[in-house]
């Protein structure tokens, strides 16, 4: 257990899209019991930027001044400090010119953008530099000229980062089996790693990204060995999302920025030696599209403004594997049953959820996410622990379970992690297990100790850096959370398979062909109860089971194979489908091998659906 933006009236198309952002995202169903600490903590983070601050953290001015940002210096101050380029800080109202000349950079030129902010990283990594001013540069391309390839040192690797890093070329030669996509249309941070040899002179140089003709730069003056941990380390180059496309092919020199090189040999400052060397950028088949559908319970309904769907689309964006995150907002729908923090009810809005979207009918690669605010404030709901979510987890053709909830912003704006539940649930909803950490159990096959992300990764948008052993994959339940690789390829090899339309060959059982099934939902205190009946639109894909109808005696009138969907949170229940049959006007309830012998589940519909709400 465990985004998009818009309106939507009932059985009609998503309204247009109010955000999108180009960076990605996914996850599905996140059913899950956690302590209100813990639960708290994920409602926490806020980031505020109040004008540019670069630094120059703690070196010294060619006049003795220190430059930081406890004190922060007038550019004068800081021109002699020896890493400008990378830690540079300006008092705030400067002019960004006069930061520029402060690191001894030249603000004249062609279009050039300002880069990523210097922030400070993560995990004891600096921020990355300015991406420079322009000059002869593409945007964020840095002024001034460059000379013949440095000497002196050599490239050790170059990786591309969008939400997880992926090496290009290591020890001078390709990659050849990366360990997950690079996803075109979706901006990067492309970092350029370096050996210094023996004759090996500091000084500032640049790293020039050629891709499909286009040249992007970034400088740096290395001290020492590249690190994946330290930004300040490597020479870091902002590539925009339209430069990276299927079939693109790069090139990658370290240039001198004076006439006058330093000493020692100039081989291995380009890769390749000559020409251009595929990106392998990958499409998903187009953006992650996901409706929202607010749902009433108890008289109260989630916040689904602007700011707060903005918030799950940006959430998405950093986690998903694709170019772009779509989110609509559905008309709001009222659950009249009960829904506790201890799971029950949970499975009767899941089903509901289910049923909605087979009934609006919207292409097979949207994505339906009920949320859910059953109290007026987070903290009352979930004050001895709470479910936060719920999802299935269907195989790559089930298009019936293409759909989670989640809790969602409270009336009083609170909210326990909403953004992370639902990257977590619809991870569920693209097939993805849990990993282990505090969910129980360890997802088929995840390589990583513990629920750790186990390998580097970055968010594009805080030029931050992700640590693999102090960050946790976001199909668990430990914080801070963030995307491993190994869930990152698995969501997009799915992702790629629904968005175009792929479908397995269907089962050849005509019990599971499209049409009409009764549905029976076990919640999470094993009581079965039946919903409201399902149209089917593609094949029934749930785990085969038998059941029976009897008559008032409890005999045996008819054997039916029904088809079971479990939650990915076992212990809160799941859906049971069974094909309508002639004999269900002659039988009193329904047994079945998933509730105890004896036990006669009614026909009669107990369990409450959703209702449009005007």
């Amino acid at each position: 257990m465990r985004g998009r933006v818009g309106r939507r009236a009932s059985g009609s198309a998503p309204s247009p899209v109010l955000g999108v952002s180009h960076l990605d995202v996914t996850a599905a169903a996140r059913g899950r019991l956690a302590a209100l600490g813990q639960l708290a903590a994920r409602s926490l983070g806020v980031l505020g930027l109040a004008g540019l601050l670069l630094a120059c953290s703690g070196e010294s001015s060619s006049d003795g001044e220190v430059c930081s940002a406890e004190t922060p210096s007038a550019p004068a101050q800081c021109g002699g400090c020896r890493d400008c380029v990378a830690r540079c800080i300006c008092e705030t109202g400067s002019s960004f010119d006069g930061c520029l000349t402060a690191c001894g950079l030249s603000s004249s030129g062609g279009e050039g953008g300002s880069g990523a902010v210097g922030g400070s990283g993560a995990e004891g990594g600096s921020g990355a530099a300015p991406g420079g001013s322009g000059g002869s540069g593409a945007v964020g391309g840095s002024g001034g000229g460059t000379f013949a390839q440095a000497t002196g040192l050599r490239i050790q690797e170059v990786s591309i980062w969008q939400s997880v890093k992926v090496p290009l070329m290591q020890n001078g030669g390709a990659v050849s089996s990366p360990n997950a996509p690079v996803i075109a249309g979706r901006p990067a941070l492309v970092r350029v790693y370096v050996s210094p040899d023996a004759e090996w002179q500091q000084r500032e140089l640049v790293a020039r990204v050629e891709i499909d003709g286009q040249a992007f730069e970034g400088r740096a003056a290395p001290a020492a060995a590249s690190a994946d941990g330290d930004l300040g380390s490597s020479f870091n180059v902002q590539i925009p999302a339209a430069a990276i496309q299927p079939g693109s092919s790069y090139a990658v020199t370290l240039l001198e920025t004076s006439p006058n090189p330093g000493p020692g040999s100039s081989a291995g400052t380009r890769f390749p030696s000559g020409g251009a060397e595929a990106l392998n950028a990958q499409d998903a088949r187009g953006s992650l599209q996901v409706v929202l559908v607010p749902i009433e319970v108890g008289g109260f309904t989630p916040d689904v403004g602007p700011a707060r769907v903005q918030s799950y689309v940006d959430r998405l964006t950093a986690l998903m594997p694709v170019s772009g995150v779509e989110m609509s907002v559905r008309q709001a729908v009222r659950f009249d049953g009960n829904v506790r923090a201890n799971g029950n009810g949970w499975s009767s809005v899941l089903s509901a959820i289910y049923r909605l979207r087979q009934q609006d009918n919207p292409a097979r690669r949207v994505y339906y996410y009920g949320l859910l605010a059953p109290a007026g404030n987070a903290y009352s709901f979930c004050s001895s622990g709470c479910v936060a979510g719920l999802s299935g987890m269907p195989g790559a053709s089930d298009d019936y379970q293409r759909g989670s909830i989640g809790l969602g912003h409270f009336p009083d704006g609170s909210d326990i992690g909403a953004g992370d539940t639902m990257a977590h649930e619809l991870g569920h909803a693209l097939g993805r297990p849990h990993t282990q950490c505090q969910t129980g159990e360890n997802g088929s096959g995840y390589p990583y100790t513990n629920g750790q992300i186990g390998s580097w990764g970055y968010d594009v948008a805080a030029a931050r850096l992700r640590a693999p052993t102090t960050n946790f994959d976001v199909m668990g339940y430990c914080n801070p959370n963030w995307i491993s690789d190994y869930n990152f390829k698995r969501m997009f090899d799915r992702l790629t398979f629904v968005h175009g339309g792929g479908q397995l060959t269907p089962p050849s059982d005509p019990a599971r062909r499209p049409g009409d099934f009764m549905s029976f939902v076990m919640d999470a205190d094993g009581s079965v109860s039946r919903a409201e009946d399902v149209r089917l639109r593609s094949h029934a894909l749930g785990e085969e089971h038998e059941v029976a109808l009897v008559d008032d005696a409890g005999q045996v009138l008819e054997r039916l194979a029904g088809f079971y969907y479990p939650a990915a949170e076992e212990e809160l229940g799941g859906i049971l489908l069974v094909p309508r049959s002639p004999g269900v006007s002659h039988a009193r309830g329904l047994s079945s091998g998933l509730t105890p012998a004896g036990v006669i589940t009614p026909l009669t519909k107990t369990t409450f659906g959703l209702r449009e709400l005007p």
